[in-house]
């Protein structure tokens, strides 16, 4: 969780009136260039916009009726700014991941205790049975008591659910192949999926879809990979 890398999605154009800058948090949230919070809407907590070129914050420009607010996103109208027009805005969000739930259930079991009384008699002894439920404290019968089982035995089994480990921003770089340049067969890969599920790297918490963006490079002298 924490905050993602400012974004933006539309440049304003200041010569139409009808335009304006819109920075929508819902389609933000779920386009495959963004993917903020996963997609997952229930997780932005909080957001903040600022001006791109200046870095002002949305407050401080000066501009007329700016919305920047969890629902919405970023709004600003150009006829409500004319004839200057709106300035180009971005955004970040909070992410907050979801809580861990825990679930109990207990199981309680009541034995009883059977106590087998005998009363003399002259000649046969017949056994008299009587069940009682356990109860506190002692029990006192009359004559010879050969008690079987007494007590109560509490179970308590808890299972709890880890939640999805979730990180936003970029990852620290990684790299999992080095390329033997004399083997003609061999190269440098990089595969992502195996990365994002290894215990070594487990990017985004090994969860695929909370990937929103990629950069490579050349480890030694860190030179972009397309140049």
């Amino acid at each position: 969780a924490g905050w993602t890398p400012w974004v933006s999605s539309h440049k304003p154009n200041p010569d139409d009136v009808m335009d304006g800058d819109t920075e929508d948090l819902s389609l933000l949230a779920n386009a495959d260039d963004f993917n903020l919070c996963g997609g997952d809407m229930s997780m932005v907590a909080d957001i903040d916009c600022r001006e791109i070129n200046s870095q002002t914050p949305w407050t401080s420009t000066g501009q007329s009726d700016l919305i920047c607010d969890t629902l919405t996103g970023f709004y600003c109208s150009n006829s409500m700014n004319y004839p200057e027009g709106c300035h180009d805005y971005e955004i970040s969000v909070l992410c907050q991941c979801p809580p861990t739930t825990t679930q109990t259930t207990t199981s309680t079991m009541t034995s009883t205790t059977t106590t087998m009384k005998t009363t003399p008699t002259t000649g046969i002894h017949h056994p008299q049975e009587t069940t009682e439920h356990t109860t506190t404290g002692a029990v006192t019968t009359t004559g010879t008591n050969i008690p079987v089982t007494t007590g109560a035995a509490t179970t308590t089994l808890q299972e709890a659910t880890t939640p999805k480990v979730c990180v936003a921003g970029w990852t620290p770089w990684v790299s999992s192949h080095k390329p033997n340049p004399d083997d003609t067969m061999d190269g440098d890969t990089e595969d992502l999926s195996q990365l994002a599920n290894a215990d070594d790297f487990n990017l985004c918490g090994g969860d695929m879809s909370m990937v929103a963006d990629i950069d490579c490079r050349e480890i030694n002298s860190q030179t972009e990979w397309s140049s």
